[in-house]
């Protein structure tokens, strides 16, 4: 009688274990599917009917934190910027 106890008890223990095995293991997957970033190098563009959105992947991003209004000359000598440019393809006179 004992033994088929300390069999229950170790079988009790052992799928435990798994449990928090499986469990750790799925966290540290699901973090490192939800943390992955890629940084890429490519250029892009989004276009529409009439307007299209150029702009190049990197390091720098759109950043709007404490964002005030600025002249154009004041905001080329800042460090944190995001280049890009628009192109449209409308007519020169619209009705």
């Amino acid at each position: 009688m004992k033994k088929v106890i300390n069999n229950i008890k170790s079988k009790k223990i052992i799928m435990i274990f798994t449990v928090i095995v499986l469990i750790i293991v799925g966290l540290g997957i699901s973090y490192a599917f939800f943390s992955y970033a890629k940084n890429g190098h490519r250029k892009n563009t989004i276009t529409s009917d009439k307007i299209t959105f150029h702009y190049e992947e990197g390091n720098r991003t759109i950043t709007l934190d404490n964002a005030m209004p600025m002249t154009d000359n004041q905001g080329k000598v800042q460090n944190d910027y995001f280049e890009f440019y628009i192109t449209s393809t409308t007519p020169d006179t619209i009705e």
